[in-house]
């Protein structure tokens, strides 16, 4: 389960807040098709507009939710991927977002990148690939690598993690913001964790290679100072995007 929060004017303090929305589905449904079905029979809406996705070895969906209404996006019919950022796609739950521009042009941006850097590497997809998508920062408009842009790896990023719900193994990435994404990311087992086995159950560890998530990009590695810079821009980042400056 993974939740994105979406700037809109649909909430009401009369539904279920974002967490304990997400809470109720993924206690009470065993599958996804229960998922769908509490949703349908209980009428279940969030407070707070979100998007959270479900995803089991075969199966993914993205659940668009507001104060008004609940919708359900499926994976597209014969291609086993589903993208989701900050943003709604359903025209429905569209209607009422709110136009931030640095924050849509950031969510759009960084939907597009993993879209296209998935379907570039469909078929040889693998947990050093997946990782180099998810800490990427590359300039789709540029073609180079940069430090600040419309890409997964942000600087107010708090934490990235890639999941393998068939084996319950996760990847999250280590160290302190900002731009978490640019450390190391150690392995683990859901379910060694929940029995207090883990210690026992450690995964090799992975790290953003240096191998181009595109063919036409042009990469460079982000140093430590390069990293440490983005200290300072965190805050200024933030500012503008709430349009205070």
């Amino acid at each position: 389960m993974a939740a994105f929060v979406c700037l809109s004017k649909d909430y009401s303090r009369k539904r279920l807040p974002l967490l304990d929305f997400n809470h109720y589905l993924f206690t009470r449904a065993e599958s996804i098709a229960g998922i769908v079905h509490l949703l349908e029979t209980e009428n279940l809406r969030s407070a707070y507009a979100h998007a959270v996705v479900f995803a089991d070895k075969n199966k993914a969906i993205s659940l668009e939710t507001a104060a008004s209404r609940s919708m359900v996006r499926e994976m597209s019919r014969g291609f086993d991927i589903l993208v989701q950022t900050n943003h709604f796609l359903n025209p429905l739950m569209k209607k009422k977002e709110m136009e931030f521009p640095l924050e849509r042009e950031s969510t759009i941006g960084r939907f597009r990148l993993i879209k296209d850097a998935l379907e570039a590497g469909y078929g040889e997809l693998d947990r050093q690939k997946m990782i180099d998508i998810i800490s990427c920062n590359l300039d789709r408009v540029t073609l180079k690598t940069a430090l600040l842009g419309d890409f997964p790896a942000q600087p107010i990023t708090l934490t990235s993690v890639l999941f393998e719900p068939e084996t319950g193994n996760f990847w999250a990435a280590a160290g302190k913001p900002p731009a978490v994404c640019y450390h190391e990311y150690r392995g683990f087992n859901f379910f060694a964790e929940i029995k207090g086995k883990g210690r026992s159950a450690r995964l090799p560890s992975y790290k953003r290679s240096h191998v181009p998530v595109f063919a036409d990009m042009e990469f460079a590695p982000v140093t430590d100072s390069m990293q440490k810079s983005l200290k300072y821009l965190s805050l200024s980042q933030e500012i503008l995007k709430r349009g205070k400056v």
